[in-house]
């Protein structure tokens, strides 16, 4: 009853997406039954209209290319287990972002393909991901964008529900809203996972989401078969907040909740300082009970390499860790094309 439960919701939420698709193509070619503007109907010097000029522009400007990218931390703490990482420092609690070295490839046509391999140990909250981190093919099917391989779920703001997995997502932007959604095949149960993601973006200075996943083991393979997520992102004055509530669940007694809220200040130049709180509680007793409060500070050595200290309270003891971040990006080949 549980994988039927978890196929429903998956067709249910592919489903929900498929029917915007042809209500937004109805809506985009409608033509509004209006007087052109002088702007829209003088042509430009060679006789062409400036709709047309910018779309040859576009053609013009689009480029294949190969691209190879470097995401690597490295760091050094006081945890017992980690005194030296290669891997994100995450919350006082462990490892939670990858060291990964990165190859693309873009059509320039629409179409796209990536490929991550982990370089540090890898190890997120409670499992070991297995090797490639990512490996997908994206494609544009009308306005909506399909990816195959294995991604990133779609769930919150992957503070906690940070997994790849493979299957298939569907993803859409319709005015200020943006959808995805997704079947995924978990590798540690053997059976199906879906997760839905929506959110709504006012301006550039807030955003809010709600996400819905079903199916068992849909985090980190755990006996939670349902869960339901919120998510908000603001800005303020300089002031940046992140924040997430996520409840997942099996029956009533074996309820885990977790929150996450982070502020920090972007107007110093290359400072950044900033503090955050997380907790979590797992009735089922599989993903544990966990607090902790940190403050620490970022500051931008160059373009392409960050540093970071920080300092978490937890219910064991204080933690500390100072770990450096680097980003690296280099095309490897392109070529221009002459037109989609």
């Amino acid at each position: 009853m549980r994988i039927r439960h978890c196929r429903c919701l998956a067709l249910l939420c592919l489903f929900v997406v498929c029917c915007l698709i042809p209500a937004r193509a109805a809506d985009e070619n409608t033509t509004p039954a209006t007087a052109p503007t002088t702007e829209e109907a003088t042509p430009d010097a060679e006789g062409r209209k400036p709709e047309a000029s910018e779309a040859a522009a576009e053609e013009e400007a689009a480029v294949r290319q190969i691209k190879a990218s470097l995401d690597f931390y490295a760091g050094v703490s006081n945890m017992e287990g980690q005194r030296q990482f290669r891997d994100g420092f995450w919350a006082g609690y462990g490892l939670g972002y990858p060291s990964v070295d990165n190859l693309s490839w873009d059509s320039g046509t629409g179409s796209s393909a990536f490929i991550s391999l982990g370089l540090g140990d890898y190890k997120g909250q409670f499992i070991t991901e297995h090797q490639p981190v990512e490996a997908w093919w994206k494609m544009p099917v009308g306005k909506t964008d399909l990816t195959i391989g294995k991604f990133w779920v779609p769930f919150g703001l992957y503070e906690w529900e940070g997994e790849t997995k493979w299957g298939v997502l569907m993803e859409r932007e319709i005015g200020k809203y943006n959808l995805a959604a997704s079947v995924n095949y978990n590798d540690i149960l053997h059976n199906a996972n879906a997760y839905f993601r929506a959110s709504r973006s006012w301006g550039e200075n807030l955003t809010l989401g709600v996400s819905f996943a079903g199916g068992k083991g849909l985090s980190y393979g755990t006996v939670h078969d349902r869960g339901v997520g919120l998510d908000l992102t603001a800005a303020w004055r300089g002031f940046q907040l992140t924040s997430e509530y996520t409840v997942l669940q099996h029956h009533s007694d074996q309820r885990f909740q977790f929150g996450f809220a982070r502020v920090s200040y972007e107007n110093l130049g290359k400072w950044k300082p900033f503090v955050s709180r997380h907790t979590w509680h797992d009735k089922a007793d599989e993903l544990g009970n966990f607090h902790s409060t940190t403050a620490g500070i970022g500051y931008q050595l160059t373009p392409h390499l960050g540093l970071e200290a920080a300092y978490a309270h937890t219910p064991n003891k204080g933690i500390w860790w100072l770990q450096t971040h680097l980003t690296w990006e280099k095309v490897l080949r392109q070529r221009k094309i002459a037109g989609k």
